[in-house]
């Protein structure tokens, strides 16, 4: 039986695997960090996006980390994209931002122009563009499904 509520701590075990995934892609070990995502989701019922938005977010920056800043640089604007605006605070926004600081050259052109720290309003995206974006993303992680 897999827990999916509070433990007696007060310390849900899919809040666990997000501090995981964290650490790990910080250290470097992005295959337990990508499994530390895949456990998070697995515990998560509810259709919270945050809960949905956030290991994607990880998952782009370990892609930074293996090397990957161009996957990364196109995955962190199809998720903030897919977020309600209510949700583009906190850790979202603030995970996003650091990954757009450590990509350079083309990757970190790529995030900028997606501009997803900006208000909508101050986007130069294409509605097209945006939309083939979320859908690409969607598919390889299935973010948003319950």
């Amino acid at each position: 039986m897999q827990e999916a509520a509070d433990t007696w701590f007060g310390y849900p075990e899919q809040k666990h695997h997000m501090h995981l995934s964290q650490a790990y892609m910080l250290v470097g070990d992005t295959g337990s960090a990508y499994q530390a995502q895949e456990e998070a989701l697995a515990l998560t019922d509810s259709p919270s996006v945050t809960a949905r938005a956030l290991p994607a977010v990880d998952t782009a920056k370990c892609l930074r980390v293996d090397g990957d800043p161009t996957g990364a640089a196109e995955m962190a604007p199809g998720v903030w994209e897919r977020l309600p605006a209510a949700y583009r605070e906190g850790l979202i926004r603030s995970r996003t931002e650091t990954l757009h600081r450590q990509l350079t050259g083309r990757p970190h052109a790529l995030l900028g122009e997606a501009r997803p720290f900006s208000p909508p309003h101050d986007r130069h995206r294409t509605p097209g563009n945006r939309l083939q974006q979320a859908r690409r993303v969607s598919k390889q992680l299935q973010i948003f499904e319950t």
